[in-house]
């Protein structure tokens, strides 16, 4: 009887397990490719996991995506970035494992201001909006293992990618539609990356962009 209850009960327990360390919790959030996951490490350390959604797991291009920002995340390292700590595969379908930021987005802060009947005051804005300018030259000066330089450019820099810590320290996010030197997947002419709303008129025009599109974006940010 004991040797049956353990059969059954031994496949539940390895489902709560991904990549088998990890103990998913909870559903961040869902973009057009992938979702976000809090997770606890084997070690009880919260992390926040991004995995492609299910039925794309097949498509060449997103996974060509994943595998670049893996890429990026190995060479980026600042303080005000989200610092990718982990990357693998379970079966054929790729993961990145991040530092969780326990806080909220630039965008939900200022959703919480405006249900206050109130505003951002202007001193804590410039200084997110600074702390996120120190992360952005850190990854536009960032260069590979040769000493290469990336060209790097994030090109998705708006209120949902600039996470709060309870410190309230600004950390950039999602480097998943960047475009860099290193990348293996080339965005197709005519694509826009990005939200609309923050993006320069070359970005919006599907023209080749560099670092200062990224600078335009976060100047609209701070507007």
């Amino acid at each position: 009887m004991n040797a049956l209850l353990q059969r059954l009960v031994s496949p539940l327990k390895k489902r709560k397990w991904f990549a088998g360390r990890y103990r998913m919790i909870r559903r961040l959030g869902t973009g057009g490719m992938a979702d976000v996951w809090l997770a606890k490490r084997d070690d009880g350390r919260p992390v926040a996991i991004k995995r492609i959604l299910g039925h794309l797991d097949d498509d060449a291009s997103v996974r060509l995506c994943f595998r670049d920002e893996a890429r990026l995340g190995q060479m980026l390292n600042h303080p005000n970035l989200v610092r990718q700590l982990d990357h693998g595969y379970v079966g054929d379908a790729p993961y990145i494992t991040f530092e969780y930021i326990d806080g909220m987005s630039l965008r939900q802060l200022a959703e919480l201001a405006h249900g206050a009947g109130t505003t951002l005051p202007m001193g804590l804005c410039l200084r997110l909006v600074a702390e996120t300018a120190e992360a952005l030259d850190h990854a536009h000066k960032a260069c590979d293992a040769d000493g290469m330089p990336l060209n790097l450019v994030h090109r998705d820099i708006s209120p949902d990618n600039i996470l709060i810590d309870e410190s309230g320290t600004a950390h950039l996010a999602d480097f998943g539609v960047a475009r860099a030197d290193c990348n293996q997947r080339i965005t197709a002419n005519g694509s826009l990356c990005g939200k609309l709303a923050y993006m320069g008129p070359q970005q919006a025009s599907a023209e080749q962009v560099d670092h200062r599109a990224d600078q335009f974006s976060l100047a609209v940010v701070l507007f």
